[in-house]
């Protein structure tokens, strides 16, 4: 009995010893290579998160001891600051392009739709002479909506407020009390376009919100924006669909926290789906024993989603769409291949709800969970792909914030602004002194705000 616990005893003091001399071995050793270059880490003086894309600080501010600190991969207010959310307006969604629609929504000229951007209100439209072109959906008057319907058909959109009318290639045609004014010129109070560009393959609309230069094509994009295009056009997308249907359901929470492909197809069960190959398809690919294949996913940076589901012959679109730093909308819209089971394709949209609804809690959750947390160290926590997005986000800010520090103001891409002149001037107190209207109240409509013709946005 005493030989076993004497062995014992050694045996613990073996492995105490070498545990010590692991962790000794473990201090001596040198920083990696990867630890000395990484732009993370950094031997400084302590720097404010916030400093990071702050484009109204030239220089960040100090404390004043110094010290070794790791810089947070992104800022502390990443998913809660309201000053986070306005220069992804300026810096993403104004610059970068867009899927905005598909071409199934404008079977006939005159056919429109309505939708809202990071607080941008659009609207989309077929002309006479077949092409579909887009405009901020702001009366020049007052900035009041041109239309609230989400979908509509009409060669001519006439704003409710004061009854300024436009054409689909938003030239004012109308504009009470304003036509008789000597110098009011109607082609010059046309609604503000947008870039649109259309995949004439897979009938995906794109849109892009910067201001164009002189001379700059429509659709002039990047090699990355393109390559984004290309991989729609890759997963069977075609513009001969059918569009089943689609709504938008609103939750509390930062839009950054749904960019994850895999844990919104997980949300959806479109991982549960698999593709029904019938046996001849099987000879015609010489593979009788071809494996089903879960639905095909892709993300289309920085907001949207795109499911393809091979059983139910449809696919399935979703964005998320920021209305502020902490509220979201999640649009969804299922289009069908001509050759798809109408039974099939509506009991899968009538599900759709619910399973949105169900994403929605998930990341209300997830967002409260986030905010309480440590929102610096959100990376390391993510998936690879997501983690991407993330960073890809935060390196677009990054830079134009630098662009508005060297302007020493704020950038507004998307931003136009009007022709005034004593003519218009002139108009505007015709206006008023016939009680047309309270000098801008009601203005706005989610996107404006402007007083006497100016848009601010």
């Amino acid at each position: 009995m005493q030989m076993e616990t004497t062995a014992y005893s050694l045996l613990i003091a073996f492995l105490t010893a070498l545990a010590f001399l692991y962790k000794l071995s473990r201090l001596r050793q040198p920083l990696s290579p990867k630890a000395t270059t990484s732009p993370n880490i950094s031997i400084s003086t302590t720097i404010k998160a916030s400093s990071i894309i702050d484009p109204q600080q030239r220089q960040p501010h100090c404390s004043a001891s110094v010290s070794v600190t790791k810089e947070p991969d992104i800022p502390a207010n990443w998913l809660t600051g309201s000053p986070i959310f306005e220069l992804e307006r300026r810096a993403l969604f104004s610059k970068k392009w867009l899927p905005l629609s598909h071409t199934a929504h404008f079977p006939t000229p005159g056919s429109y739709q309505t939708l809202t951007i990071a607080s941008f209100p659009l609207i989309l439209i077929r002309g006479k002479d077949s092409l579909i072109r887009g405009f901020h959906n702001v009366c020049r008057h007052r900035a009041y909506p041109v239309t609230s319907r989400e979908f509509g058909c009409s060669t001519v959109l006439r704003c409710r407020y004061h009854g300024w009318s436009y054409n689909a290639r938003g030239q004012l045609v109308s504009a009470p009390h304003f036509g008789d004014v000597h110098g009011f010129e109607k082609g010059e109070n046309g609604l503000f376009e947008i870039g649109v560009w259309v995949d004439t393959v897979s009938g995906v609309l794109w849109g892009c919100l910067k201001v164009r230069g002189e001379g700059e094509e429509v659709d002039a994009r990047g090699k990355s924006e393109r390559e984004e295009m290309e991989m729609v056009t890759a997963h069977g997308i075609r513009a001969g669909c059918l569009w089943v249907g689609g709504s938008t359901a609103e939750g509390r929470f930062n839009w950054k926290v749904g960019l994850s492909k895999t844990r919104v197809m997980m949300l959806l069960g479109l991982d549960q789906q698999k593709q029904e190959v019938s046996y001849l398809q099987r000879l015609r690919n010489l593979n009788p024993f071809q494996q089903q294949q879960p639905a095909d996913s892709t993300h289309l940076f920085p907001n949207t989603f795109i499911y393809t589901i091979l059983d139910a012959q449809c696919w399935l679109i979703i964005r998320f769409l920021p209305t502020t730093e902490d509220k979201t909308g999640i649009r969804y819209d299922l289009y069908s291949f001509t050759h798809a089971n109408e039974r099939t394709t509506q009991s899968l949209l009538m599900s759709m709800e619910e399973k949105v609804k169900g994403i929605i809690r998930d990341l209300e959750a997830e967002y409260q969970m986030r905010i309480t947390g440590d929102t610096e160290s959100m990376l390391s926590t993510l998936d690879a792909e997501t983690a991407e997005s993330q960073s890809r986000i935060l390196s677009l800010l990054q830079a134009h914030a630098k662009l508005e520090r060297a302007q020493g103001a704020e950038i507004y891409p998307a931003r136009r602004e009007p022709r005034m002149n004593t003519q218009y001037e002139q108009a505007e107190q015709l206006c008023r002194d016939l009680d047309c209207g309270d000098g801008g109240g009601g203005g706005g409509g989610g996107g404006g705000g402007g007083e006497g013709g100016r848009l601010a946005w």
